[in-house]
This record gives structure tokens, sequence and C-alpha cells, in this order.
């Protein structure tokens, strides 16, 4: 058996319920052709790239599962038929990769960047030295050569 991933973009309006039944439909088909080991990882509403049916947002949810190839054709049957997917993808995932982390990586990201504490100490800054001019410099100041003002021939 291989490892499939399965990203799925449902309609915005579909409320919690109808997801609930759109991916318990989809378990029961990767179970009913020998499936096995299905995850759900919800990634919640986004922006599309582009309009999809004239809709800007989907629901986006990722369903990770292994089986084989009728598993596969089973699940895109159904999610073709379905009128609330947007769009899906299913692809074959390495054996090799490590494990998604597809929550953890957004909040990684916010945790680098703290905002500015109010009572964290200033950084403390010191003067620039003040810089007197060399003494051959102070007296005489150099004139740069003038250009012609005509093109020469």
């Amino acid at each position: 058996m291989r490892a499939y991933e399965c990203t799925i973009a449902y309609h915005p309006e579909l409320g919690a319920d109808g997801v609930k039944e759109q991916i318990e439909r989809t378990r029961q088909s990767i179970t009913s052709k020998g499936g096995e080991d299905i995850q759900v990882h919800e990634w919640g509403m986004r922006d599309l790239a582009y309009p999809i049916q004239k809709l800007k947002r989907a629901q986006f949810y990722v369903i990770e599962y292994k089986g084989g190839g009728e598993a596969v054709a089973e699940v895109e049957r159904n999610l073709r038929i379905a009128d609330t997917v947007l769009r899906y993808l299913t692809i074959a995932v390495d054996p090799n990769r490590p494990p998604l982390e597809l929550a953890g990586v957004r909040r990684e990201v916010e945790e680098v960047a703290p905002a500015a504490d109010e009572s964290a100490p200033a950084p403390e800054t010191t003067p620039a030295p003040e810089t007197t001019p060399a003494p051959e410099a102070a007296g005489e100041v150099a004139a740069a050569p003038e250009a012609p003002s005509e093109p020469q021939a």
C-alpha cells in the first residue's frame, strides 16, 4: 500500500455539519476499497489564487491515507460527483518525507517575530565620536575641473 494525500477545497458556505458529512463519505470510500490509517487536517478558510465558480474563498482540508489505486479512484470519483467540492488534488506521498505539520509551521512564524514589549529595556546607544577635519585639508578646498560645454569634433 502506498501513502496518499488529498487536498480538498470545499464551498465556503458549506457548514461544519456539511463538511463532516463529506469527510465521512470520503473515509467510507477509502475503507471500502481497503484503505487505512486515515488522518484529516483542517486548513480552514483560505483565499483562492483565482476565482472558482465566482468564489474567492474556500474551506481547505487535507486527508492522508494509505491504500491502493482502487481507493484513490473511488475517492476521486466521489469528489468529482460532489457539488460542494470546488477542487481536489491527490498525490502519492514519498515514504521518506517527514510527517505533515500544517498548523505548526504557521504558528512558528508568528513566534519568531514577537511584538516589541514596552517593558523591555531600550538598547543602549553610544554617541558618535566628533570628527575634526585634518589640518592640511582644513584651509584648502580642491576645485573640480570643469567639463567642456560643447562636444569636441
